[in-house]
């Protein structure tokens, strides 16, 4: 920031009108659109804030993807590279973001750089304020200053005063007084201070039975004592030339939520706990491109959708799904080396949106269900493949792939790691759990100091673990309450360590002899199955026991077309490929009486 608008941000700036040209004598005029008379934030809160918009501008600017750090002179200085979401348009915008501190105030600018000419501002992307200069100015408060009362409504920050001028003119004052504070009135956007007497108290108890205010989740409200007022918080501004009321009137109200959320996030700095962390394993700026490209390019099918259901939510959460896997598959590129895209089959694919979307980028792959979707005549069958079929996940497994997608997969998502242990030592898995189930029925476990639902994830990350992966929880930025993914990219032995090979086969099939045989639906069944009817009956009932004791044990191997490899021997003149039979796990060697073969249907 520039000597003049370093001065400018201090208690002797030029008071000056809506109509003002942006400069007087040479230098430029700065003008306070808005003001927090008194709050309880101290000076460390407001730089800790401060800091964190310097970083991350996508904080109060949705249409943002990131900032990249363009130039810093000292670490007070720093030139930043702003680059919008493709959605959201706009070009690149540098700007520079200017930290002061003095023994009065303590500021922090952001000044955007662009070329002279008579309306620079029109070349502002829509998102950034159309101003030379915007300043959020600390200031401490005389001494001895009287105590917020208690607040109250749980969830609900003390209140805090911001003054403006009246229409058409925006002024300042030097000095804060309890006097001021209680005159003062608040541009839109945030409630004038008003002391909490026993007639408001009274008022507020006869509200009657009006919804009390949503409490943000993570924020303690528990009865804290009352909040000194220690600070006064301000937004100034310099105008470009002939700004027009319409600007000012906008850049009020830009102030007024700002410093809204200025104070919010201060005040719960050191009780605010974030209890999704997302971005784990992806960069959030990856993602968040290769899903505005995708989105771009199919949310088309919002209005194509053959259904009545739920449009926007499948179609935009199976575009947030598939570009968190495509952006998996290429940092697994970057670090193999490869160039060939991965492989994948969804298992339990319903809809086929995934399959879809993955097939139209490139990547070869199917989805296997029980179910034809009427959605599933809009696709180009030529290269989305989707297969009706049965598949038992106690008896097959997939070679020809690389991945091994559950994507709400009802009763087979306990069974994706499982899959993926006895299909190859390098095939990986992306689960996305939703329904509870285990590896026969319905999943009872509930730990209640976490819910139900983490209990069933640790479960799962336990079956990972077993079946030799290393599991990795990560949440994902889709339109859904179950948002949680689970991958398996990396095994716990080495590929040449046959013993402990042998070790998780024998570790799956202790696990697994805990539970009742797996039974399939059948094809075409609409409704999805009671827990009840997963169990199989008494072996010592013949006349109700499914078991055959003249059948023999087969393990059947799911090709990357949907076409078992017994079905290819029967086949000699098709031109899809073969797979050698795979290595069948320890689990899978039991007696002849205690299995049924279940050979897949032909799609």
């Amino acid at each position: 920031m520039s000597a003049t608008s370093t001065a400018a941000s201090g208690s002797g700036e030029t008071v000056a009108s809506s109509t003002s040209t942006g400069a007087v004598d040479g230098q430029e005029l700065w003008v306070s659109v808005g003001e927090a008379a008194a709050t309880p934030v101290d000076e460390d809160s407001f730089w800790y804030v401060m800091e964190k918009w310097r970083e991350h501008p996508e904080f109060i600017w949705r249409a943002v993807a990131h900032c990249e750090v363009a130039r810093q002179d000292n670490p007070n200085v720093v030139t930043r590279k702003i680059i919008p979401k493709e959605c959201a348009g706009g070009s690149i915008l540098y700007d520079t973001v200017t930290f002061v501190k003095t023994s009065e105030i303590a500021s922090a600018t952001f000044s955007p750089i662009v070329a002279d000419g008579p309306t620079p501002w029109k070349l502002f992307p829509k998102f950034y304020p159309k101003v030379k200069h915007l300043s959020f100015v600390f200031a401490l408060l005389p001494k001895s200053p009287e105590p917020v009362p208690p607040n109250p409504l749980p969830g609900v920050f003390p209140s805090t005063s911001l003054t403006t001028s009246g229409s058409g003119s925006a002024t300042t004052s030097s000095t804060i007084t309890n006097e001021n504070v209680e005159k003062t009135s608040a541009p839109p956007g945030l409630a004038p201070v008003t002391s909490i007497n026993s007639e408001t108290a009274s008022a507020t108890e006869n509200r009657g039975k009006k919804k009390m205010p949503k409490v943000k989740k993570g924020c303690d409200t528990s009865t804290s004592p009352p909040l000194p007022l220690v600070s006064a918080l301000s937004v100034k501004v310099v105008f470009f030339p002939e700004p027009g009321d319409s600007y000012v009137a906008n850049m009020k109200t830009i102030a007024a939520k700002s410093l809204k959320k200025l104070q919010r996030w201060a005040l719960t700095r050191g009780t605010y706990k974030k209890t999704a962390v997302h971005d784990q394993l992806i960069p959030k700026y990856d993602y968040v491109q290769k899903y505005e490209q995708l989105k771009k390019k199919y949310c088309h099918w919002v209005d194509e959708w053959k259904t009545r259901k739920q449009t926007q939510k499948y179609v935009y959460e199976d575009i947030g799904i598939a570009s968190y896997f495509i952006c998996l598959c290429e940092a697994e590129r970057k670090v193999t080396g490869q160039t060939a895209l991965q492989r994948f089959v969804d298992l339990g694919c319903g809809n086929g949106f995934l399959v879809n979307i993955l097939t139209s980028e490139g990547y070869p792959g199917y989805g296997i269900d029980l179910n034809e979707r009427v959605v599933w005549n809009g696709y180009n069958r030529e290269t989305t493949k989707l297969v009706v079929q049965q598949f038992d996940p106690s008896r097959e497994s997939l070679l020809d792939t690389d991945w091994i997608i559950g994507n709400h997969a009802d009763e087979l998502t306990p069974w994706i790691s499982v899959v993926a242990a006895h299909s190859n030592y390098n095939v990986k898995f992306l689960s996305i759990p939703c329904c509870f189930h285990d590896f026969s029925g319905r999943f009872h476990g509930n730990d209640h100091n976490q819910g139900r639902y983490k209990t069933y994830l640790q479960w799962l990350e336990q079956v990972a673990e077993t079946c030799g992966y290393q599991a990795e929880r990560d949440y994902m930025r889709i339109p859904s309450t179950k948002n949680v993914c689970l991958v398996g990219r990396r095994r716990t032995f080495p590929e040449s360590d046959s013993a402990a090979a042998e070790q998780i086969q024998q570790q799956i099939r202790d696990m697994l002899a805990k539970y009742p045989q797996f039974v399939i639906r059948e094809i075409g069944a609409k409704n999805r199955p009671q827990h009840s009817h997963r169990h199989i009956p008494p072996t010592n009932d013949p006349g109700n026991s499914p078991q055959d004791s003249g059948s023999t044990t087969t393990t059947t191997t799911t090709t990357a077309t949907g076409i078992t490899a017994q079905q290819q021997e029967q086949q000699p003149h098709s031109n899809q490929p073969t797979t050698s039979t795979p290595t069948i796990g320890p689990y899978q060697q039991q007696t002849t009486q205690q299995q049924q073969q279940q050979p897949p249907t032909d799609p």
